[in-house]
């Protein structure tokens, strides 16, 4: 449910930020039922949910067409970013990555912590709070011509840092005797 949740906020966000002119809710609500991973989120809840039985052929295409996307996004990526842009942050790209590697997991393992979450929960959740930004994200501002460059960098800006974020933040719920 998390993932269709996202999804619906990734795209109601990208249609107000791209489409400016527009005050009304009509557009964005058509880019949201149009949009090709909300309708497939949902067909596969279809599928799943009428216990349907796919060929070995579909399973097997979608399989192999599985295992090239996230290769083929990252190309994609690396091909858009420049240079230039990566080693320099700006505020935009600064606070996708403080929002993102800072804010989102404290926030959330605070809220956590207050319901009573510990050890092993309480760290998955923090990682899944403090995952960089995922690759779809750039696919999806490119599919909307949005700013793909700036899409390109915080994905690899939120990668990078997280690296150093990621273990801090672990190392920190270990150390409160948390996890």
């Amino acid at each position: 449910m998390t993932v269709v949740l996202y999804n619906v906020l990734s795209v109601y966000v990208l249609n107000r930020s791209l489409h400016h002119a527009s005050n009304s809710f009509m557009p964005t609500l058509i880019g949201i039922v149009k949009n090709p991973l909300i309708i497939a989120i949902f067909a596969g809840f279809a599928v799943n949910a009428i216990n349907l039985t796919l060929p070995d052929l579909v399973m097997d295409s979608g399989k192999y067409l599985s295992q090239m996307v996230l290769p083929l996004a990252l190309i994609c990526i690396g091909g858009s970013l420049s240079m230039e842009r990566l080693t320099r942050i700006d505020t935009t790209t600064l606070s996708a990555c403080l929002w993102k590697l800072i804010l989102s997991p404290i926030i959330a393992c605070a809220i956590a912590i207050w319901l009573g979450l510990r050890d092993d929960a309480l760290a998955i959740l923090f990682l899944l709070a403090a995952s960089p930004t995922a690759t779809i994200s750039f696919v999806m501002v490119q599919a909307m011509k949005g700013n793909g460059e700036l899409a390109a960098n915080i994905v690899a800006q939120t990668t990078l840092w997280s690296l150093i974020t990621v273990t801090l933040g672990l190392w920190v719920l270990q150390i409160m005797n948390l996890v």
